[in-house]
């Protein structure tokens, strides 16, 4: 928290007011008033409660600040966000996006259509994505990568791309250099202009708690807290919810996912706010029974959810795999060289979504690389130091004392892997498997199933207004990103562009046409 004098109005340093990508922050009043100080170094300025704005936006990140700047562009806007800085997960994100008929992809002679690309879509979630919602997404994303590379964003040479995992059949990933920083920059001039403006007033450090609601029922403001802890109610004729989804709340998490939250990779204010508000204000939230997780994460420590430690290579189309991979009972579940939807499903219905890949001193000197980040250096000091997910052992039964696994059992998988392989046949098909693990020293290295997005979120209806368990709308409450969940777009696995494309498409299209304003 900075360190502000005691009068409120004090101009903060332009040092602070320049800070990284986004702003300084929030000066809070006693009264009836709120001072801002201004994002990208527009000056301060007062947030006064008595204006009843257009839109009130909750949440300044992919979907928060395009459905910002194009509301402006009609009405007052206000936007409420609990970080330091707007931006919200383009901070992290690889900012993929999906999209059919683009201008580059006419430029590259590739035919596609919208059509094709919710086929693809549907096909690659099992048909589980809400139909209108994705319909909504893929008929609209066009305009959407169009628009970014007319206010400036740059795409590399050479897109758009197949992608990096569920792939599509046609080149139709979008991206830029920076990831999702690239999106950011395109965003930040007309932002900052229209905030110069007067057209958008911006709370930062400020968290939305809580939707007011007329005796009707429909949602007309905001009570928010700022850093100080000073409560302020906002009015809004049009409430949307963009505050990112739960992926920093283990709590929150777990109640919706009915699952573990075992990775620390997300930004930190995806606290599941805009999920509870919603769900308060009488919405309902779907899609955590499809939460599907990405595999390789050698976590720090146990003490979940835990940061990134290292990667392992745990996607057959990239690394053929030399080891074998057990779960907490020391069994194999799965066929290792499977394609990446059954490992991923696989591995996301073990206990505590572990999985431990298990090798032999041979298969160390002769395999390709299995840990990112690591030179072999690295990785040794990592099984002689004692880190929590390597052990290294001169028997199978002392290796499996160290992961607390059991050693029998996973004796005896090692040995029926063994026959396996001689007899050239393996139990669950795997096809790759160049040697037998029988030589001493044996290595084990843990991993854990983590995610980058959270699958359950808000019901929405093809209008993104927010619904109740019976599927009314609830009035001038709208809901776009995250906080409506990935599986709206994605159904049960991770479709390439699946969150960020929807969540910057969902923005434009409310604040451009359909909030009435």
């Amino acid at each position: 928290m900075a360190d502000y004098s005691d009068d409120p109005r004090r101009r903060l340093s332009k040092r602070t007011l320049l800070r990284g990508v986004g702003a300084a922050g929030l000066i809070g009043l006693g009264g009836n008033a709120a001072w801002a100080a201004g994002t990208y170094a527009v000056p301060e300025y007062s947030v006064d409660p008595n204006t009843t704005f257009d839109v009130i936006v909750i949440g300044a990140g992919t979907a928060g600040m395009p459905l910002a700047l194009w509301a402006s562009t009609r009405g007052k806007v206000l936007v409420i966000e609990r970080g330091p800085d707007v931006g919200g997960t383009l901070f992290l994100s690889g900012g993929m996006m999906s999209a059919a008929g683009t201008n580059l992809q006419k430029r590259m002679g590739i035919k596609d259509s919208p059509d094709m690309h919710y086929s693809d879509t549907m096909r690659m979630g099992h048909g589980k994505a809400m139909p209108d919602v994705t319909r909504l997404y893929v008929d609209n994303a066009a305009d959407t990568i169009n628009w970014l590379e007319d206010i400036g964003m740059k795409y590399p040479e050479g897109q758009p791309l197949l992608g990096v995992h569920a792939e599509f059949p046609t080149r139709r990933y979008h991206g830029g250099a920076r990831g999702g920083l690239s999106i950011l920059e395109a965003l930040k001039p007309g932002f900052a202009k229209a905030e110069a403006a007067g057209k958008i007033r911006v709370l930062l450090r400020t968290g939305a708690v809580e939707l007011v609601k007329d005796r009707d029922g429909a949602v007309t403001g905001v009570i928010a807290i700022d850093e100080r802890g000073v409560r302020t109610h906002y009015k809004g004729r049009n409430i949307v919810l963009t505050a990112g989804g739960t992926m920093r709340n283990p709590v929150v998490f777990a109640k919706y996912h009915k699952t573990g939250l075992y990775g620390r990779t997300a930004y930190e204010y995806s606290q599941g706010q805009g999920i509870e508000m919603g769900v308060a204000a009488g919405g309902h939230v779907s899609g955590g029974d499809l939460y599907i997780a990405h595999r390789g994460a050698i976590l720090t420590d146990r003490n979940w959810p835990s940061p990134d430690f290292a990667r392992a290579a745990m996607d057959s189309r990239r690394r053929q795999p030399w080891e074998i991979e057990v779960n907490a009972n020391g069994q194999r579940y799965v066929a290792e060289d499977a394609d990446i939807d059954t490992l991923e499903r696989a591995m996301t219905d073990q206990p505590g979504m572990g999985a431990w890949l298990l090798w032999d001193q041979e298969i160390y000197d002769k395999a390709p690389p299995l840990i990112s980040r690591l030179t072999k250096e690295q990785q040794m000091s990592a099984f002689t130091t004692g880190h929590p997910m390597f052990a290294r052992a001169d028997s199978l039964e002392e290796l499996a004392r160290r992961m607390n696994l059991p050693p029998a059992k996973l004796a005896q998988t090692v040995k029926d892997y063994n026959a396996g392989v001689a007899a050239k046949s393996d139990t669950f098909g795997r096809k790759h498997m160049p040697m037998v693990i029988a030589k001493a020293p044996y290595y084990i290295v843990e991993t854990r199933g983590t995610g980058v997005f959270s699958h359950a979120g808000l019901d929405v209806d093809g209008q993104l207004r927010v619904v109740t368990p019976e599927k009314k709308p609830i009035k001038n409450l709208y809901a776009a990103g995250e906080v409506i969940g990935g599986w709206q777009c994605a159904g049960d696995v991770v479709v390439n562009g699946c969150m960020v494309t929807p969540a910057v498409t969902f923005g434009r299209l409310l604040g451009q046409k359909m909030l009435k304003i």
